[in-house]
């Protein structure tokens, strides 16, 4: 799904669209824009969530837990979309 498809779904305006590498590459860019820029909410494209080999799984769980830890940390809500 695309940002813009989103923002539509739920009336929201994107402020900044980031592009990583990689899931693991999210967590830092997530707590970057979280402390530049103070926002409302995130919503996190496309992360992994689930992988199909060990290394997968293991990339899936670590950028998942440590998103919740941003969330947790700094008290802003965020969402992943698929």
């Amino acid at each position: 799904m695309h940002a813009g498809a989103i923002s539509n779904e739920v009336d929201a305006t994107i402020e900044q669209v980031t592009w990583v590498l990689g899931s693991l590459e999210t967590p830092l860019a997530v707590k970057e824009i979280i402390e530049s820029k103070h926002p409302d909410a995130i919503v996190v494209v496309r992360v992994q969530q689930r992988g199909k080999t060990k290394r997968g799984e293991v990339v899936a769980h670590q950028a998942t837990s440590k998103l919740f830890d941003l969330q947790l940390t700094y008290r802003t809500p965020m969402q992943t979309a698929a």
